[in-house]
């Protein structure tokens, strides 16, 4: 059973999904071979689980010797902005990062407080500065005193850049760009087609003021985040749209843009369709 969906399943909100938490663990069991002394569930599903009281009833019908809870926390508009591009990448709807801002990213005390009373739990910053080797998994390894030989090959790839771009304008206009798969692989082909998108530092300063994210995050972990710049990235679409993404999705995947919605994008015209600069403090 994927991770994901065990977290989806023991979130009692999620109620279309009904299976047992005790049966979930037996499962987990039934695999374990018996060599394997550690069983290790990972998902950022778990976050969105406010009520506990099927992962308690979980966690008991394992019933490990120890329970030690590794959560990781990106900085507030870090994890905002990755976010956002995992979201349009996977989604069918346009809304732009300004919207998608709202209602989000508050407050981390209760989550934290809720998870603490159920093992040994352990807070780190996701940044560059704190993972050992620059590599969460390493450093997630080391945190949970773990030996496992990790494999040559781990990617996660994001939509960024142009590709963002044009997947969002496709999303405004109701249509299809390519499939999640197709969009993944595309963003491993050129750096800048998985990259972040710019936001000015006072724009970023105004984001970062009005959530108490990073605040209860750090006073939980003991120091504040590294606030990274987003200010020398490039607000798509870029110059370069026609002759790098545009040419390569048309040679490599058959597509080609309507020649007056192209026109459109070289103009300018949807140069604001992301909507996450100059905000302003109301």
């Amino acid at each position: 059973m994927a991770h994901h969906d065990i977290a989806k399943a023991l979130n009692p909100k999620l109620q279309q999904l009904q299976i047992n938490p005790t049966q979930i663990a037996e499962k987990i069991l039934v695999e374990r071979q018996k060599e394997e002394h550690t069983i290790i569930i990972s998902s950022e599903a778990f976050q969105n689980i406010c009520d506990l009281v099927n992962v308690k009833e979980f966690l008991k019908a394992l019933g490990p010797e120890n329970i030690t809870i590794i959560c990781y926390f990106r900085e507030h508009l870090d994890y905002a902005i990755a976010a956002y591009r995992q979201f349009i990448h996977a989604q069918t709807i346009y809304q732009p990062f300004r919207a998608y801002l709202s209602g989000k990213f508050e407050s981390q005390k209760n989550l934290i407080d809720n998870w603490k009373n159920h093992g040994d739990i352990k807070l780190k910053w996701f940044d560059h500065q704190s993972l050992e080797n620059n590599d969460v998994v390493v450093d997630f390894l080391k945190a949970a005193d773990l030996n496992i030989k990790l494999p040559s090959l781990r990617v996660n790839p994001s939509i960024g850049g142009d590709l963002l771009f044009l997947k969002l304008l496709h999303n405004y206009q109701g249509n299809e760009l390519l499939d999640y798969n197709q969009l993944s692989s595309i963003s491993t082909i050129a750096p800048e087609w998985s990259s972040p998108f710019q936001v000015d530092d006072c724009t970023a300063s105004v984001i970062r003021s009005r959530s108490e994210y990073n605040s209860s995050v750090a006073e939980a972990i003991g120091r504040e985040p590294y606030l990274k710049s987003f200010a020398e990235y490039e607000l798509p679409p870029s110059r370069d749209i026609d002759h790098q993404l545009l040419s390569y999705l048309e040679a490599n995947h058959n597509f080609l843009l309507d020649k007056q919605l192209k026109q459109q994008i070289l103009s300018g015209a949807f140069n604001n369709l992301m909507d996450c600069q100059a905000l302003s403090i109301t």
